[in-house]
């Protein structure tokens, strides 16, 4: 054991015999933080404050400002140096790459640079599901099964729209005060549902009350460890810091487990259920793998709630983005609710035909996801093998830890003709006549330049869907609503910024009333 390792176990040792002494926690946790930071020094520039001075009382958390201090040094280091730089995301050191190495992840396989490992380790998720990540099943769940039938759900999601928007709106001839981001976050929760559990469950209040709490705390739980750099104490802390999560977790994974259980002795008795839904693809991988692990109704059931909380967040944003732009900018509104008539007219009912023939809608959404990502970085990436040597010959050891600054790279001037203005049909493409066809770069489109469902093999297989419910939720509320801001505005409802995420508005209220009542 080398002397480091040796000096962290003895103070490991020391501060657990000094547990009752809350004085000598705080300055051991505070010594092994300053230590750990020395050790893991980054041969990159380093941007962003340490955590500790944030501590101070007029010192804002670098937590709330990584978007700034991100897109500052894209400008500066990435663009002006052509240097990666390092900053801490998540609590842990990252290498933020310039744009031209992403053609490494396009290159690298998914086992090299892998995202899920990445991902668990940023939301503390070995503290709930343990090694959930490792597995592959979500994505073959994702890839294999639900982008497969996309079409055949459009109707089941449609239904589910309007069932919906029934039960939290209703059809007030008069306005009718909502918030937004809770409003589309509640309808995006519920089409969600419809697909991934079935009509059952998704019209189940208590099962949606409680599967909802339990996404909406998956992020706070990981913020709370990333206040501090802690080290080696980090998987002992987040034990502590995921308790109200995993309390969630586990009230979901009770009541997910009759319905396994059933589907399980079904296919046992061969009377298979006819759904086909998560816990159907989640057993049917299982049982191709011959993997009892997977099939124990504890890890279908956690697969089954980290495939909801993937396809929840992101739509939901994307819909209070899309609400927040057509009031900003109400000249948008005709136009879109015409193109979605006429593509009704043509189809005759809500299709995904009549959906791809939407092509100013197309263009909207992949406008607002250029100018509001759900995160400003992205396409991250865990070294796993030994060492990894990138395009140019650089070489990062196992564990390395990489990522992009994504949001800067999509408002950078050199890629888009006025990068800073929203401009709803900015990717459109029109026919000799004048009209309308479908674009090129669609919205689920990833280019190096458009990175916010990331880049290379491990893009998020989820974006088609996603994009899917987003669509109809939006276009269902145009089609049927009017809507307007509660009180007047003179500017637009300001992004939350947390650990590089950049969600809406939360508390933006909009007035909303029937276009047919």
């Amino acid at each position: 054991m080398d002397a480091k390792a040796l000096n962290v176990d003895h103070g490991l040792a020391r501060l657990n015999g000094s547990a009752g002494n809350p004085l000598f926690v705080a300055i051991a946790i505070c010594t092994v933080s300053l230590l750990w930071r020395y050790w893991t020094k980054s041969p990159y520039p380093r941007v962003g404050n340490s955590r500790l001075w944030t501590w101070l009382p007029f010192a804002t958390p670098m937590r709330y400002a990584l978007d700034k201090i991100a897109n500052e040094a894209y400008l500066k280091i990435n663009k002006g140096l052509g240097q990666a730089f390092a900053m801490k995301f998540f609590g842990f050191d990252y290498i933020m790459l310039p744009p031209e190495y992403l053609q490494d992840l396009k290159k690298a396989s998914l086992d090299t640079l892998n995202f899920n490992v990445s991902f668990s380790d940023a939301f503390n998720l070995d503290a709930s599901v343990g090694d959930l990540y490792w597995s592959d099943n979500m994505r073959l769940a994702v890839t294999n099964y639900l982008n497969k039938q996309m079409k055949r759900f459009v109707p089941e999601l449609v239904d589910e729209v309007d069932y919906s928007l029934d039960k939290l709106i209703g059809h007030p001839a008069g306005w009718k005060n909502i918030v937004a981001a809770k409003l589309n976050g509640d309808l995006i929760h519920r089409v969600t549902n419809r697909v991934l559990v079935g009509p059952e469950f998704c019209r189940d209040e208590t099962f949606l009350e409680t599967s909802q709490k339990f996404t909406s705390t998956l992020l706070p739980s990981a913020v709370w460890t990333n206040f501090m750099t802690f080290g080696p104490l980090r998987p002992l802390l987040s034990k502590l810091t995921t308790w109200f999560h995993k309390t969630q977790l586990e009230a979901s994974i009770k009541l997910l487990t009759p319905e396994i259980k059933r589907r399980m002795r079904a296919r046992e008795a061969e009377k298979p259920s006819p759904c086909s839904d998560s816990i159907e693809w989640l057993i049917d991988i299982a049982e191709k793998m011959d993997d009892q692990r997977e099939l124990s109704v504890r890890r279908l059931a956690e697969n089954v709630l980290h495939l909801l909380f993937a396809a929840n967040s992101a739509p939901g944003a994307l819909v209070t983005q899309m609400v927040y732009e057509v009031l900003m900018d109400p000249r948008y509104l005709g136009p879109l609710r015409d193109e979605i008539a006429a593509a009704l007219r043509a189809e005759g009912s809500w299709t995904a035909e009549a959906l791809a023939d939407m092509p100013l809608l197309d263009s909207f959404v992949r406008e607002t996801l250029r100018m509001y990502p759900p995160g400003s970085i992205a396409c991250t990436r865990t070294v796993m093998d030994e060492q990894y040597t990138l395009h140019d010959g650089t070489k990062l050891p196992r564990g390395s830890r990489i990522a992009f600054p994504v949001l800067a790279i999509q408002v950078d001037p050199a890629n888009y003709e006025n990068a800073a203005t929203f401009d709803g049909y900015r990717f459109v493409e029109r026919d000799r006549a004048g009209k309308a066809k479908a674009n090129t770069l669609a919205s689920s489109t990833v280019t190096p330049d458009f990175l916010p469902f990331g880049y290379g093999k491990h893009a998020c297989p989820g974006r088609f869907f996603g994009i899917l419910e987003a669509k109809i939720v939006f276009a269902k509320l145009l089609q049927e609503y009017d809507m307007e801001w509660a009180e007047p505005v003179t500017s637009r409802p300001p992004n939350i910024s947390i650990e590089g995420m950049v969600p809406p508005n939360q508390a933006q209220e909009i007035k909303i009333k029937s276009r047919s009542s």
